[in-house]
């Protein structure tokens, strides 16, 4: 069965799609898996082409996606085995085992308030029932087991058949319970499992019904009000309350689904937000999701309102009432190590002693690659990577805390294929089978449910981290709206803003122009919740100094453009700081506190005056922060100076471990550090290959950390490197020489290797630019020569900088400036690599790694 489970997947991705060889559900061409597939669902394919033809906002607004049925194989078949081997039950999820035998086998287990004596102990929900696939696939484990218990036992398959219309109606039916909130999927739920039914030979003849609710399972419970209510004035007002009140007062043990997928939640419900942060659920020390130790998360922002991490919330506080039971959900994957998510993870350990993930991975947007380079899909037609979570709370107690980790890679169909050939292993791995599952031992602090490496490395650990080294620090400044704010040059935004102010012009003109693409249905195109275009307009026009307002800003890696820097026209300017970035001799920082374990650590870089979101990043994980150096002016008695935004504690000891004084106002002498040196030292730290490569886990998931050297020369050596390494990334030589004379900037010195052939206009051609046997070229007739390999493939951060630079200005004629600053990058980076190898070779002079570097002295 197995085989044909898959390829009823199979077809349903074809079916679901327009019928023209578009990418079906699960990334294959339609064509091909319907010629591959012997059969279908077509009550599950009506409802995938209903929901792309005629609700697709809908669906997407609730993270509504069809569940491959071989997932929904293996969360019961874990499930099913668990409960036979944690739990003490032989036959599983179809065990008839009641509460009172439960308490008299396990003395410490309670009896739950809602529960009865005599009431079963098996009792499942289905949170989100969506087309019904997961009861479905259960009712089919059940089926078949039982019918090949009775029939071992010796009865006629006319015995197996009423044996099973009576366990169906009395035992199946009335304890296995869904919520869903969108009719149409309720509808498509109640035939399909009346088609499984039928198929297992279910004969319709006794009175039963599918105990299928229409509510909000996240709305909480609903108490009724005999002034305002009536059962018999309002039925259908009584069915919500009984269902909204089964999902959250019944005892259920086995809690299964596919919970939507909502980044921007929809359930903003008080009771279900409450529950998040453990204040609602009947008592007052239930987990909150917010904390991690008992201490608060301390985050500027964290993605605990998607959708998925509330339904995880649900289920999991309805196992801590039932005092035991099993939860199997397939979720997005960023709970396993998203940093924000610790909370999740320290309360889901301390709930449930057994925890198994499958990591499905297929992460678009994390730009996640296999081990061995290899092509990896989505099971679902989403971005975000999946995961498999069973998480056990046995009734006997339980204190191990075993995590278990596995992991699928390639191909969607190879995926499902191996969870279908897994239906028999445990949670635990034992078996032979391409799922390999493997124990993990979270770590205090962050939890992490995927494997790290458990190399020594105290003299990182134990080193302050850059925020604590630099306590003013914010994220980078969001726009939400580079495409009209930011332009290369500054002629170019002010003409854009003229024409913005000008209110003769209509809002509808400027729209089409400049703000084709909506976020949301709820607003006109270019408006959002907080900005709406024509009050910004009028805002503008009124504003008699708005010319003033054009700043020059960091945009990517040597890459400088114009900002058009107003009030009411940054969305997240990020005041507390960004001040101090606009006043001449600051200098700043910029690094990430997550990085992609697929990429290099290379999330480092620098800036002296603004910067916008995605300077080094081209991901969605996480933004860049800024670390500036000199902060708001302090008022002293004599002058006004800037304050320098350095712990003086880590301060102190550095000086005292380096043997110098600190020089807080001035330069250095010989015996003496200054502020600048510090930023210096800690930029060439970052960019020593050795670090980025020795500390990779760590910087994977957290902030970087400053080690210290033990010598004073290193100290100053790397000062040294690091003001080398500055002096190119920001390009102060072509913006000083530009600053005396505009043609300076077109004869950079230095680069005496490098040469434009410009033999023609120096257009980026579509298509453009390529690297082609150490040419750089931006069309057929202009490349940039000689240019080493490993100089085109430098990447800052995400971007590939060599390529992103000039990819910006496919369309646009390269001026003498451009070729210059390019010319200027492109040496710039060569130096940096040198450097780089500069910097390990002093330090492994000085003793090594980790001899020459320590953690600054208690």
């Amino acid at each position: 069965m197995p085989a044909a489970g898959v390829q009823r997947s199979r077809r349903l991705g074809g079916l679901a799609q327009s019928g023209r060889g578009d990418r079906g559900i699960f990334g294959h061409d339609a064509s091909d898996w319907e010629a591959e597939a012997g059969g279908g669902d077509p009550i599950l394919a009506f409802y995938e082409v209903f929901l792309q033809c005629h609700d697709r906002r809908r669906r997407t607004r609730h993270g509504v996606f069809y569940t491959p049925p071989p997932i929904a194989r293996y969360i019961w078949s874990q499930v099913h085995r668990s409960l036979i081997d944690e739990f003490g039950l032989c036959d599983g999820l179809a065990d008839a085992v009641t509460w009172q035998e439960m308490t008299r086998r396990v003395p410490s287990l309670s009896l739950p308030a809602a529960a009865r004596l005599d009431a079963p102990f098996v009792r499942v929900l289905d949170p989100a029932l969506g087309t019904g696939v997961f009861l479905s696939e259960g009712i089919k484990l059940v089926h078949s087991r039982l019918a090949a218990r009775w029939t071992a036992a010796g009865e006629s398959p006319l015995q197996v058949g009423e044996r099973w219309d009576e366990y169906v109606a009395c035992h199946l039916l009335p304890h296995w319970c869904a919520m869903e909130l969108m009719l149409p999927a309720c509808v498509v739920a109640t035939l399909k499992l009346a088609v499984t039914l039928a198929e297992t030979g279910f004969s319709f003849n006794r009175p039963t019904r599918l105990e299928i609710h229409l509510v909000n399972t996240l709305a909480g419970p609903l108490q009724r009000q005999s002034s305002l209510f009536s059962e018999r004035d309002n039925p259908l007002l009584a069915a919500a309350v009984a269902g909204r009140n089964l999902a959250c007062v019944g005892p259920f043990t086995v809690i299964v689904g596919n919970p939507p997928f909502s980044g921007i939640s929809t359930q903003q419900g008080r009771w279900i937000e409450g529950l998040l942060r453990g204040r609602e659920g009947g008592r007052s020390d239930w987990c909150s999701y917010f904390e991690v130790d008992g201490q608060p998360l301390g985050e500027r922002k964290t993605w605990l309102q998607d959708d998925y991490v509330k339904f995880l919330r649900f289920a999991h506080w309805r196992i801590e009432t039932s005092g035991c039971g099993i939860v199997g959900l397939v979720t997005n994957h960023g709970y396993l190590d998203n940093p924000t998510f610790r909370g999740v993870r320290r309360q889901l350990l301390a709930t449930f002693p057994q925890i198994t993930v499958i990591d499905l991975h297929g992460n678009r947007k994390k730009k996640e690659r296999p081990p061995d380079g290899r092509h990896d899909e989505n099971v679902f037609a989403i971005e975000q990577g999946t995961a498999i979570g069973l998480f056990r709370r046995p009734a006997a107690e339980d204190t191990s805390g075993a995590v278990w980790h596995g992991e699928l890679w390639g191909a969607a169909f190879a995926k499902l294929r191996t969870l279908d050939e897994a239906v028999d292993l445990s949670p635990r791995g034992d078996g032979d089978c391409a799922l390999a599952i493997r124990r993990l031992v979270p770590a205090a602090g962050q939890y992490f449910f995927t494997p790290r490496p458990m190399t020594a490395r105290d003299e990182y650990d134990t080193s302050p981290r850059l925020p604590d080294l630099m306590p003013v620090h914010v994220t980078a400044p969001v726009t939400a709206r580079d495409h009209f704010v930011v332009a290369f040059t500054r002629d170019e935004l002010l003409a854009r803003m003229a024409e913005f102010r000008d209110l003769a012009i209509s809002d509808d003109d400027l729209r089409r122009r400049y703000f084709t693409n909506t976020r949301s249905a709820k607003y006109a195109s270019g408006d959002t919740r907080g900005w709406k275009l024509t009050a910004a307009r009028r805002r503008l026009a009124a504003d008699p100094l708005w010319q003033q307002h054009v700043r020059p800003c960091w945009y990517r890696p040597f890459d400088e453009r114009f900002v058009y820097w107003a009030d009411g026209m940054i969305d997240w300017p990020r005041s507390e700081v960004t001040p101090s970035l606009v006043r001449p001799g600051n200098l700043a920082l910029v690094a990430r506190r997550q990085m992609l374990p697929t990429q290099p650590c290379n999330y480092f870089w620098v800036t002296d005056q603004l910067l916008l979101d995605g300077l080094i990043r081209s991901d969605n994980r996480g933004s860049e922060s800024v670390f500036p150096l000199f902060i708001e002016p302090v008022a002293d008695a004599r002058v006004r100076r800037d304050r320098v935004n350095l712990d003086e504690a880590f301060l102190e000891r550095a000086a005292r471990q380096l043997g110098v004084r600190w020089q807080m106002d001035g330069p250095a002498d010989a015996d003496s550090l200054c502020a600048v040196e510090l930023v210096y030292y800690v930029y060439a730290l970052f960019f020593s290959p050795t670090y980025r490569h020795r500390y990779a886990d760590r910087l994977w998931s957290d902030f970087p950390r400053v080690l210290l050297p033990r010598r004073l020369d290193l100290f100053r050596e790397m000062t040294t490197f690091g003001r080398r390494l500055a002096g190119w990334h920001l390009l102060r030589s072509l913006r000083s020489a530009a600053s005396e004379t505009e043609s300076a900037r077109a004869a950079p010195q230095g680069h005496s290797d490098l040469s434009w052939s410009v033999g023609a206009v120096p257009a980026v051609s579509p298509g453009f630019p390529k690297y082609d046997f150490g040419r750089i070229c931006v069309n057929r007739d202009v490349w940039l020569a000689t240019v080493p390999g490993e100089v085109w493939d430098f990447h800052a951060g995400g971007h590939q900088v060599c390529k992103k630079w000039l990819k910006d200005r496919r369309g646009r004629t390269l001026s003498e400036c451009d070729l210059a600053i390019y010319c200027g990058l492109v040496s710039a980076i060569g130096g940096t690599l040198r450097t780089m190898t500069e910097i390990d070779t002093a330090i492994q002079a000085a003793g090594g790694w980790p001899g020459a570097l320590v953690p600054a002295e208690a």
